[in-house]
């Protein structure tokens, strides 16, 4: 990894948000479904982002008494009840009161992440507010995403808005969110199992 690259990773702390109900599994903590080689998806997660960002410590964001055995600290969601932005509160506030210049968010239902799309992630555009996958004209990623600490007044701003969908966020950043160019292989590694067929489906094609 360049100089450039272990500098940006230094300073940037990465949360995986584990919240949400997965109503679609029975309830069932989606980041503990497991993969073909037998790692549960967040287990994969913490492997490639080791490998992708050595020097970044990792955090867990939201409900997360079903993965106390990754020994992983978590944060709980500031205010709670409001959908992945009040995680994304509490991962930049953690982040600026640990002088880190920025945080990765990444959600805990991706099993195709590469070390190489997250070193990207993490590097493009470094100055920018946020900087995140996005199609020509589409929604962003916004839970494969850095996010600068100086986004938080933006965050902020829209919970006291009101406002708590992540793509309104991209709208108030404006030019200070910068989209990461994704190559056709790389747009498959943004799939996420949101349903159990989705799940079934991937690991055929793993075999």
């Amino acid at each position: 990894m360049p100089s450039s690259d272990l500098e940006a990773s230094s300073a940037l702390l990465v949360g995986f948000f584990v919240g949400g109900s997965a109503r679609r599994f029975g309830g069932f903590p989606k980041g503990n479904l497991r993969v073909a080689d037998g790692r549960t998806i967040l287990e994969r997660l913490v492997d490639v982002t080791r490998s992708a960002l050595p020097s970044a410590p990792l955090v867990l964001v939201g409900e997360a008494s079903a993965y106390v055995e990754l020994g992983i600290p978590a944060l709980t969601d500031v205010p709670t009840g409001i959908g992945p932005l009040g995680g994304l509160n509490a991962l930049l506030e953690h982040a600026a009161r640990a002088e880190q210049r920025a945080v990765l968010a990444i959600a805990a239902d991706m099993p195709h992440l590469s070390p190489a799309l997250l070193r990207r992630i993490a590097t493009t555009a470094p100055e920018a507010l946020a900087a995140a996958p996005r199609a020509e004209n589409g929604p962003w990623h916004a839970l494969t995403a850095r996010y600068s600490v100086r986004a938080l007044s933006f965050v902020r701003a829209a919970i006291a808005d009101g406002e708590h969908a992540l793509q309104r966020l991209f709208v108030r950043l404006g030019e200070g969110a910068v989209p990461v160019a994704l190559t056709a292989t790389e747009h498959t590694e943004l799939t996420d199992w949101d349903r159990p067929e989705d799940r079934e489906r991937s690991l055929t094609s793993d075999r």
